[in-house]
């Protein structure tokens, strides 16, 4: 089931064209940076997007300029690592052809409750339920952490009825899309 919304999600993503994509990111990302969420966190987890994901190196630029720290992630063995960032002008291509810190050049990052963390994904319900790509990098490093609020952020066409979720799934605080902000509930 998990699948076949998978794939069809991320088949209508696809189609989006890349003046949707940026259009529709600008305002994400401007809901994000206008919120109050965002003043009262000291640091910032994001990520880099791929394949038609909504954009967020604007929204990380504006971070940086604004002095908040920023970490990203990246993916070592079957672990996420989270690691700073003070430019993006300093990221590797990593295993799955995203762009991420050089773990190298820094010690790794751990959020807390002053943390905001922006998460990927291919699809979200109104229960804050989310659809990764399955391998579960998400679920298994927001299990072991603190965090102030989980914050997925997709387009409107990949927020669905529901999710089928699983135990190990951790669900978000609050979906966020170009057309709206859903609090969960809890």
């Amino acid at each position: 089931m998990k699948q076949k919304i998978r794939n069809e999600l991320r088949y209508k993503r696809e189609r989006m064209s890349k003046t949707d994509v940026f259009a529709k990111s600008k305002h994400i990302a401007e809901a994000l940076l206008s919120s109050g969420l965002f003043q009262k966190a000291e640091s910032v987890f994001a990520y880099m997007d791929v394949r038609n994901e909504v954009h967020t190196a604007p929204f990380i630029r504006e971070c940086l300029e604004r002095k908040k720290k920023v970490a990203l992630p990246k993916t070592i063995g079957s672990e996420m690592i989270f690691y700073p960032i003070d430019d993006l002008d300093n990221l590797v291509k990593g295993d799955f052809g995203i762009m991420e810190p050089d773990s190298i050049k820094s010690a790794l990052v751990v959020p807390d409750e002053n943390s905001l963390i922006i998460v990927p994904g291919i699809g979200f319900d109104r229960l804050g339920n989310r659809l990764g790509y399955g391998v579960g990098y998400y679920d298994k490093y927001l299990s072991k952490n603190k965090y102030m609020h989980l914050i997925g952020i997709c387009f409107e066409e990949q927020l669905v009825g529901k999710i089928p979720a699983e135990d190990t799934d951790i669900p978000m605080d609050s979906v966020l899309t170009e057309k709206e902000w859903i609090f969960i509930k809890k």
